[in-house]
């Protein structure tokens, strides 16, 4: 419905004269800048400066695709010394793990020896306190005895 209503008033005004001249004028101006344009075209294209704007960004281009080839050379050998580096560290990695383990496993042997060997030592160490108490005891009593002669006076002299 909308668009019957639409259609209906772009009728009546294209049955109008000035809406007529209006149109043509549009495309008189439209064909007049197609040929101004063509025109300044061949202008811009015979131009020095255009040529001389061309000739520097073919030198720039040129020189961005120079150093992008350099760019690209040094990431490579960059990214290679990185590979280079990761493979050693790696096998590093690997021969500290294998002397960990082997010092793990050294360790865990010298505990299972040790709990083994701590009942016998357990047994030892009873008697060897047993001893010490003996032997603390005949200095403690051989200490009295020397300081119960000293204090007495001699009759000797």
């Amino acid at each position: 419905m909308a668009s019957v209503t639409f259609k209906k008033i772009v009728q009546d005004l294209s049955s109008k004269d000035s809406v007529k001249n209006l149109i043509q004028d549009f495309k008189k101006l439209s064909a007049e800048l197609k040929t101004k344009a063509h025109t300044l075209d061949i202008n811009l294209h015979d131009s020095k400066a255009v040529h001389q704007a061309k000739a520097k960004y073919r030198e720039i281009i040129n020189t961005l695709n120079n150093s992008q080839a350099k760019i690209d050379t040094e990431v490579n050998k960059a990214l290679d010394l990185i590979r280079t580096s990761a493979t050693e560290v790696e096998k590093n990695i690997l021969t500290y793990k294998k002397a960990a383990l082997a010092q793990k496993e050294k360790l865990e042997k010298m505990i299972k020896t040790g709990r083994s060997n701590k009942s016998s030592r357990a047994k030892s160490s009873a008697s060897n306190t047993m001893r010490a108490k003996k032997a603390t005891s005949t200095k403690k009593a051989k200490a009295r005895t020397s300081t119960k002669k000293s204090a007495r006076p001699r009759l000797d002299t």
